[in-house]
């Protein structure tokens, strides 16, 4: 039961208690004051009259559930109520609102719906989404001055507007399946960046099918399993649209994490089959370099095998003649810092005496270049320059879903609906091939996906 309060109101005079044999009075206690006038209250009466609390009146936000309700709210010190006999089953109901849906006080931020809260954990980490964009970017403007070139070139031969527009999309094609099956960009920190950057994808992209806000099994797979066993057809309208922004999102990352999975791969057995090969020649040719030393050589010769090696090449002629010079300068630093040798004990260490040169760098070389050119022409090397046109295809198709999945969303804001619609357009024109218009297709969506990743 509520606590009982004093009443300050009038109320009328208690029916006379029933007839009972007067008692004797008796002194008040040892140690109670009475005042002149005051009687010592008689036994088994009160002295006041006590009324249960209305504790059923609203209350201020924040207030306690026991004791009166707050002042001017209908409660006790309020305006009063009064209340009636208690009838069992009659108890008054107290609303309870629901936590999320109560209106802020002051200074609080309004809680998040539970669609708002999904959207929120789905968002990719803004540090990984810009590096993808500014390497996206990047190589986008170099393709694009490349295919700007060619344009030029084929203009300049007395080609009509038309037929250098077919050459340069024919052109355009060719090219971005060779660059797709042998990069050649370690030479750049752009180019490692992309490395980093695919990396990364190939991670958030798995971890994205995979898992969801509930953990294991809500990832992307998952919701675009519901979808498409009814997803798209049950439900009403939202849940339909939904389900197509899901199939929309499980397409893109699925292509995307593919891509970065081939890539990855494609780049790890050029450069490591390289590594390999010079480091174990090394190890044969050059048993008194350290292991310092022959890392660092080992290294350097896979990095320029990545950059200058074709699938095919032979090891011959003046493209090689030129690296086997820079690589004996390689050599001789990497071997002088690694000893701390004048340059002639470094070429006894390299070349197994000062009278053969460098005979262990060019051995390595060699040796590296063979396994590069055997693993530029691998067939996960053609798999991933295959692989890129029809990526294109299909990014723009689900980028095109997931638009109009945005705008028929009731929930969806105008940042959203815009960067929605920029990134499909950009998508579409990635797919075209047509040169320069694909580029900047390209890097225009992956910047307005970045952006739209804020809204």
């Amino acid at each position: 039961m509520d606590p009982y309060r004093i009443s300050n109101q009038q109320k009328p005079p208690p029916p006379p208690p029933p007839a009972q044999a007067k008692q004797k009075k008796q002194a008040p206690a040892t140690g109670q004051n009475t005042s002149p006038g005051m009687q010592a209250p008689k036994k088994n009466q009160t002295t006041t009259q006590l009324q249960p609390v209305d504790t059923f009146g609203p209350r201020a936000p924040g207030a306690s559930t026991q004791g009166p309700a707050a002042p001017g709210t209908g409660g006790a010190n309020g305006t009063k109520k009064q209340m009636g006999p208690y009838v069992p089953g009659h108890e008054p109901k107290i609303e309870v609102q629901n936590p999320g849906t109560q209106p802020a006080s002051a200074g609080q931020q309004p809680a998040q719906t539970g669609k708002e809260e999904e959207k929120e954990k789905e968002k990719e980490n803004p540090l990984t989404k810009g590096l993808d964009t500014s390497v996206t970017v990047n190589q986008n403007y170099q393709d694009g001055k490349e295919r700007a070139a060619t344009w030029k070139a084929n203009r300049e031969a007395g080609n009509s507007r038309t037929k250098s527009l077919g050459l340069g999309i024919k052109d355009n094609f060719t090219q971005s399946i060779a660059d797709g099956k042998n990069p050649k960009d370690l030479d750049t920190r752009m180019g490692w960046a992309g490395k980093v950057n695919n990396l990364i994808k190939l991670g958030t992209g798995v971890s994205g099918l995979a898992m969801g806000k509930e953990g294991v099994g809500d990832g992307k797979l998952a919701k675009a399993w519901d979808a498409a066993t009814g997803g798209l057809t049950n439900g009403t309208a939202e849940e339909r649209n939904a389900a197509l922004n899901d199939l929309g999102d499980f397409g893109k990352t699925v292509t995307e994490t593919a891509k970065a999975g081939l890539e990855t791969g494609r780049d790890l057995q050029k450069y490591a089959s390289a590594y390999r090969a010079a480091s174990n020649s090394l190890k044969a040719d050059a048993p008194g370099l350290n292991d310092t030393g022959r890392r660092s050589l080992a290294h350097n010769i896979a990095k320029t095998t990545f950059n200058k090696v074709d699938a095919g090449d032979e090891l011959n002629g003046k493209k090689f003649n030129d690296l086997y010079l820079e690589n004996r300068t390689a050599a001789k630093n990497i071997g002088s810092t690694a000893h701390q040798h004048s340059a002639n004990q470094t070429r006894k260490v390299l070349g197994m005496g000062a009278d053969k040169g460098f005979k262990a760098a060019d051995n390595a070389l060699k040796a590296g270049i063979h396994a590069g050119a055997k693993a530029a022409g691998s067939g996960l090397a053609k798999a991933a320059g295959r692989f890129v046109p029809g990526a294109n295809v299909a990014i723009a198709a689900f980028d095109t879903a997931k638009a109009i999945s945005t705008w028929n969303s009731k929930s969806s804001n105008p940042g959203e609906i815009i960067t929605a619609g920029i990134t499909a357009l950009g998508s579409i024109a990635a797919a075209t091939n047509i040169p320069v218009v694909s580029q900047v297709g390209a890097a225009v969506s992956s910047v307005s996906d970045f952006v739209g990743s804020f809204f």
